[in-house]
């Protein structure tokens, strides 16, 4: 600023007017100063939109198995089995009287091949003998080789006129093979049976039944 200004030189006095500069140029900045304390905390700001869905995680494990449930009601009882016959099998034999002697002898046969191990076979046989007195006529059934009859015949007589006879049987064979089927006899004491004696007819008729 502009004044005045005593000063002393050489034990004069001097008085003189000073006149104020120019303005320097500006001196460099000055080194930051220290972080200020941390100012309190505004206010929340609003909140932003809800984000698209992410991608679906993997399928877990699985869980352990779950307890048996309870037992449900018993259903009604279906209907029976139906039961026919399935194939019907017949032979027949005309043939004049012929003799017989001690060992089973065989005089019709037929086979039949069961469609089920489970189904049965109805035997029909008819047939007329005869034997010489002091003979005994016997008649039986064969499946193959075994004597349905067992250790018995199904037939046995002594008259010496013509008797006819008839067997009727219900075999259980259990078995899908062929089968034969006989009917056969024998005499006892001797040759001198006969069986379709006076031209009579002989027939054997099979009948598988499920």
């Amino acid at each position: 600023m502009n004044g005045f200004r005593f000063g002393r030189s050489r034990d004069f006095l001097s008085i003189f007017w000073s006149v104020t500069g120019p303005t320097g140029s500006q001196g460099s900045q000055g080194p930051t100063g220290p972080t200020g304390p941390t100012g309190s905390q505004g206010s929340q700001g609003v909140t932003g939109p809800t984000g698209s869905q992410g991608s679906q995680g993997p399928t877990g494990p699985t869980g352990p198995t779950g307890s048996q449930g309870s037992q449900g009601v018993t259903g009604p009882t279906g209907p029976a089995p139906m039961t026919g016959i399935i194939q019907i099998s017949s032979t027949s034999s005309t043939a004049s009287s012929i003799s017989i002697g001690p060992g089973y002898q065989s005089f019709l046969a037929l086979n039949i091949t069961p469609q089920s191990i489970a189904n049965r076979i109805l035997i029909i046989a008819n047939a007329a003998g005869t034997n010489n007195a002091g003979r005994d006529f016997r008649a039986t059934l064969f499946r193959n080789s075994t004597n349905l009859a067992g250790a018995q015949n199904f037939i046995s007589t002594n008259n010496t006129s013509v008797t006819p006879f008839s067997a009727t049987y219900l075999d259980s064979p259990a078995t899908a093979g062929t089968i034969t089927y006989s009917l056969q006899a024998l005499s006892v004491g001797g040759t001198g049976a006969h069986y379709n004696q006076a031209n009579a007819v002989c027939s054997l008729t099979l009948q598988e039944i499920s």
